[in-house]
């Protein structure tokens, strides 16, 4: 019996989350990330592809980073739903890696600057407006599938990753990595903007 209450102690309960308001809360923030890419597509080219005085990426290079991103999720998370045999579950258990990638990727919970792998830099790439178009595409595809998503049980399905389809993620936290990283670079394409 002591044993028991000892290790009961120890064990970390696991997180959970509510399938429906964390699919929501993605969507409320996929939907501000296109509003905001349509008020872009009303400044000069100047203002878009001016460096920040602070130094960093401009505007342009912050969206085409996401749509680099886009290229690769929006497939794996439509097939991953697509292929999907599961039922949708109220609550949603993420898993550990997973969890640790959304938080490090969140810009409220992480401000660390991370290395961006070569492919996905888009620094010095010659950039049109049309990187704007793309990202509301890409913005309208995966409002979407958050939506698809209220299909299937977040936990339960799995989608590789950029890094290597080896490492899979459960989809729910697939979800989340992919709309807190389009956050982070939004809000990093908003002090671009300040800062040029």
């Amino acid at each position: 019996m002591l044993f028991k209450l000892r290790r009961r102690n120890f064990v970390k309960k696991k997180m959970t989350i509510q399938s429906q308001p964390l699919l929501d809360a993605l969507t409320g923030l996929s939907k501000e990330h296109i509003r905001f890419a349509e008020t872009l597509h009303t400044l000069p080219d100047a203002t878009l592809t001016r460096r920040p005085a602070a130094g960093g990426w401009n505007v342009l290079e912050c969206i085409e980073h996401l749509n680099r991103y886009s290229a690769y999720y929006l497939g794996a998370i439509q097939t991953c739903i697509r292929n999907a045999g599961s039922r949708p579950s109220a609550v949603y258990k993420p898993g550990w890696l997973g969890n640790y990638f959304s938080k490090v990727i969140h810009p409220d919970t992480s401000a660390k600057k991370m290395k961006t792998p070569l492919p996905m830099n888009a620094q010095d790439a010659p950039l049109t407006r049309s990187v704007l178009t793309a990202f509301i595409s890409n913005q309208q595809q995966l409002t979407c599938l958050l939506k698809e998503a209220q299909q299937v049980n977040l936990g339960k399905e799995k989608t590789g990753t950029s890094i290597s389809k080896l490492i899979r993620l459960k989809l729910g936290d697939t979800l989340r990595f992919v709309v807190y990283h389009n956050e982070r670079h939004t809000r990093q394409a908003r002090k671009a903007l300040a800062g040029a």
